[in-house]
């Protein structure tokens, strides 16, 4: 076999043969290798291979390009003092004209400042916000907002020598209003809050005493009462993870509760300073 070969070989390429095996080399050129150019060869993924997914507290994506909705969920404590003008009449008869006063009197003659406390939720639609999971920046949203609060009564002097001490009322509020926040960095932001909605007053009753009175008497001072409220605050915060921490200031500004059935008043809106100081979450 090796001769029949030969034979063949020499029958390709004519001559003595003495060239043979370099002719055959440059017909047939060996494939030569580079040392290193595996190193250097691109290396394909497969189409099923994804890329290794990012750490959202360390090197990696602040959020997800879906995760469109913040949602905070929020309880406050308040504190609370009322001013304005519980009856703007300088000179007015109360109570059949036993209790007679010829001075202006505000709410905060009425009732001493007060404890309350607030629920809220607030949904931004954007992707801005405190936390690891959101980025810096400005973002707005709608808030409802859960209020009630409790005002102690006090005790006022006529000027007949009639006093009147009044119990405590209670004002609920239900609103829903816009809120926006700005965020610093990560973790520090501060925003406001403008509401409107609806105030619940409860009954409340005082006592009038006096040398005109032989036996104190107990009547209705102001009528249980629904009306009209507002709220308009700024707050800052503090996110650690998840919690975040509030101070927060408001103006409220409520319509009055209507005068009972034997008060003849004219009162102003219903003016609240407060103070709080609150506990959210984000999701």
């Amino acid at each position: 076999m090796s001769i029949i070969a030969m034979l063949l070989a020499c029958s390709m390429f004519p001559g003595d043969g003495s060239d043979l095996p370099r002719r055959l080399a440059e017909d047939f050129p060996q494939e030569q290798k580079t040392p290193g150019a595996l190193d250097n060869a691109p290396v394909e993924k497969s189409p099923t291979e994804k890329a290794p997914r990012q750490d959202a507290f360390g090197g990696g994506a602040k959020r997800n390009d879906d995760d469109d909705l913040l949602v905070n969920v929020g309880a406050h404590a308040r504190f609370t003092m009322p001013f304005g003008a519980a009856n703007r009449n300088y000179s007015n008869n109360y109570y059949y004209g036993y209790y007679y006063v010829e001075s202006y009197t505000s709410w905060a003659d009425f009732f001493n400042p007060g404890w309350g406390f607030e629920l809220e939720a607030d949904f931004f639609l954007g992707k801005n916000g405190p936390g690891n999971r959101r980025s810096p920046g400005f973002n707005g949203g709608i808030a409802l907002l859960f209020q009630t609060d409790q005002y102690n009564g006090r005790t006022v002097h006529g000027d007949l020598n009639v006093d009147l001490s009044m119990e405590n009322m209670t004002a609920t509020t239900l609103q829903i209003g816009g809120r926006f926040i700005q965020t610093l960095n990560t973790d520090f932001y501060y925003g406001g809050l403008v509401a409107l909605g609806c105030v619940h007053y409860s009954e409340t009753s005082g006592t009038f005493s006096g040398p005109l009175i032989p036996v104190p008497t107990r009547d209705k001072v102001f009528r249980d009462t629904y009306t009209f409220a507002s709220t308009f605050r700024m707050d800052g915060g503090y996110r650690l993870g998840p919690i975040g921490l509030t101070l927060g200031a408001a103006l409220r500004i409520m319509a009055p509760p209507s005068e009972g059935t034997h008060m003849s008043m004219d009162s102003g809106a219903f003016w609240t300073f407060d103070l709080d100081l609150g506990v959210e979450i984000g999701f």
